[in-house]
């Protein structure tokens, strides 16, 4: 499907997903009372310490104290998540077009692997229930270079985000490194390159939209930019398009090859990727910016603005 084309069907149902700027993290301290203290000691904790938990017993833990004073009537830790949850982005893209159901599958701090299989578990767990042929899947494509692993150890005294200590498998990310982040040093050094993961997950985003549309999905993929063209430098390879489909990814450098095949160029992928254009400055729209404090998320201010940015733009395409 051409994003720019108007969508002819009726749609009552909108799913969104992305990082953290759709998840509408920075309002609330996700680590409880633990605050900045597990940040940035995560992989030091004291066993006397316990992870942020949400329900109606646990007060709110604000980012800032600006908060506090902005919204006095919400007084727990589940109160300002739900508020969160409603002030994102997304939710205000649903409520502005008068969309019957809004969800937003947003996961701080992962990659693509993870906010897709979320969004695949959802659908298939909901099939019966919903009608995906009105349905908008909108994407905001994180940064790739979010290389999810998987962490065996099933370490005890892990702390991770809402949770109690537990031992139970978990994924992790180069930005949210497991607890002892020397045991990626062999994966780092021996088997990862960015532009690898570039092309890897441009491909998988590509077949994802085949796995939405035979679900009678609408499918608008995005990255947050400022560009005209909707995409900029974001997907440039480092080591250049020919390096890379003649080199690293070179399906052909095996002698019993029945059919020579080369893997796409950027260009072929992105077109077949197809990025929805929605471009606009995120300077204005950060906790920065609004005076609460020194970090690029976006404010409740910001996440107003983008609501109606993103709302215009899908309202020209539904009407």
């Amino acid at each position: 499907m051409d994003s720019n084309k108007v969508i002819s069907k009726k749609i009552n149902t909108l799913l969104w997903s992305g990082c953290s700027l759709s998840f509408g993290s920075g309002i609330v301290n996700e680590w409880g009372n633990l605050g900045n203290r597990v940040l940035e000691k995560r992989h030091d904790m004291p066993d006397s310490l316990n992870s942020g938990e949400i329900d109606n017993s646990v007060p709110v833990y604000w980012t800032t104290e600006k908060f506090k004073k902005k919204f006095p009537e919400i007084k727990t830790q589940q109160e300002a998540m739900d508020f969160v949850k409603e002030l994102s982005y997304p939710m205000q893209v649903g409520k502005n077009l008068g969309i019957e159901n809004t969800y937003n599958l947003s996961i701080p701090g992962r990659g693509v692997e993870s906010q897709l299989r979320v969004v695949s578990s959802f659908i298939i767990n909901n099939q019966d229930k919903i009608d995906f042929t009105k349905c908008v899947f909108c994407y905001q494509i994180p940064s790739l270079a979010r290389v999810e692993l998987l962490d065996v150890k099933k370490d005890k005294e892990w702390i991770y985000y809402f949770t109690e200590k537990r031992d139970t498998y978990r994924f992790s990310t180069f930005y949210n490194p497991i607890k002892n982040p020397k045991d990626n040093t062999n994966f780092i050094e021996n088997h990862f390159d960015f532009d690898y993961y570039i092309a890897k997950y441009l491909m998988y985003i590509c077949e994802y939209r085949g796995f939405l549309e035979s679900k009678g999905i609408t499918f608008l993929p995005y990255i947050l930019t400022e560009a005209e063209d909707g995409v900029g430098d974001y997907f440039d390879y480092e080591k250049g398009d020919s390096f890379m489909v003649d080199n690293m990814l070179n399906f052909n450098d095996h002698k019993w090859t029945h059919e020579k095949v080369k893997f796409p160029t950027v260009k072929k992928l992105l077109k077949e990727l197809d990025i929805w254009k929605v471009p606009f400055s995120q300077d204005d729209k950060t906790f920065k910016y609004w005076g609460y404090y020194d970090d690029g998320h976006f404010s409740p201010e910001g996440h107003e603005l983008i609501g109606k940015i993103f709302s215009d733009y899908l309202e020209e395409k539904i009407n």
